[in-house]
């Protein structure tokens, strides 16, 4: 109702997402989310009384939490990754990709994204709260990989001030479609590269069948500024890192080209060797990345031309909100 909507921080009902109870995940994303105190029903999040009423046969609180899509407006995407859902890479049409940004993820279908008549669709349920899909993932991100087919995949969440960078590691289910998490570590723990380090984005440079589980299949890309990339190489269908992470100091050798530190944001790896990579604001770029000899043809794209995201911002709001910054 509308009394209750002003009491707890003015929601609207008719956009936000209605929840019964308020599960302990719940509050530890908006204590995460939302660190500031109290004012006028936003900030700091406090534990509701217990009014128990029956419904639907259970027990639940009097009044029904409601957390909201995206409230502010999005100008730029922390993290992606395309998620390899088919052991053919010749269906690469059939995997998905994941969008990351301010504690919220889309998904799209590959195919959609190609197509003319369902350009940008995102999937039914999206966006989602990050920890929804991937428990214990509350904060910023910084980067996001899946190694291939029945591989794992891996979101390294951004430093705080109490907390340094780690790596959570989950392990796709594709009968559930679900994560199912493993472990968190250091940067150093789980790729062998200096926990000081900042990772801004990762994408994989090969993705093969593993005829054998010692042969490296999989071989990914870390970038940590546009001098600065690190090679790992997975084994075991992508469920084992070789130990064999290797620095480069050659950053523009990844595309061709010299890039901006504004530039690869975010990136998700496409097919017939390119890579979709994300700047600091509203543009995505397609560039073929090495080992190939590099096409003239790239694009530049807005990226609300290819995705369908909610909550994006106008002109007007990047412009003040993400290329002022």
């Amino acid at each position: 109702s509308s009394g209750i909507n002003a009491e707890y921080g003015g929601y609207n009902s008719e956009t936000a997402i209605e929840i019964e109870e308020l599960q302990e995940e719940d509050v530890d994303a908006l204590e995460e989310q939302y660190p500031l105190e109290a004012k006028d029903g936003g900030g700091q999040t406090v534990t509701l009384p217990a009014n128990e009423v029956q419904y639907d046969n259970k027990k639940v609180l009097a009044y029904k939490p409601r957390i909201p899509v995206p409230k502010e407006c999005i100008c730029n995407i922390e993290a992606a990754f395309t998620l390899h859902t088919e052991t053919d890479q010749s269906k690469y049409m059939r995997n998905k990709v994941y969008l990351i940004s301010q504690g919220y993820l889309w998904r799209y279908r590959v195919s959609k994204l190609y197509s003319t008549t369902t350009h940008n669709k995102k999937e039914a349920g999206y966006p989602k709260r990050l920890a929804e899909e991937f428990p214990k993932a509350l904060g910023n991100v910084d980067a996001a990989l899946h190694t291939g087919y029945g591989g794992m995949v891996y979101i390294i969440m951004s430093a705080t001030t109490t907390k340094p960078v780690t790596v959570l590691k989950y392990s796709y289910y594709a009968s559930y479609d679900a994560f199912v998490f493993l472990s968190n570590m250091t940067l150093n723990e789980t790729f062998g590269i200096p926990d000081n380090e900042v990772i801004t984005s990762a994408f994989n440079h090969k993705v093969s069948k593993c005829s054998s589980n010692k042969r490296s299949c999989v071989s990914a890309t870390l970038i940590a500024g546009p001098n600065t990339r690190y090679e790992v190489e997975f084994a075991k269908k992508g469920t084992v890192l070789k130990k064999k992470t290797v620095k480069k100091t050659d950053g523009a050798n990844v595309i061709g080209e010299v890039f901006p530190n504004t530039q690869f944001r975010a990136a998700f790896e496409l097919d017939d060797g390119q890579v979709a990579q994300f700047d600091s604001s509203k543009v995505m770029r397609i560039r073929e990345h090495y080992p190939a000899v590099y096409k003239e043809s790239r694009a530049d794209y807005e990226v609300s031309d290819w995705f369908d995201i909610d909550g994006w911002c106008n002109e007007i709001q990047i412009k003040e909100q993400c290329e002022a910054s």
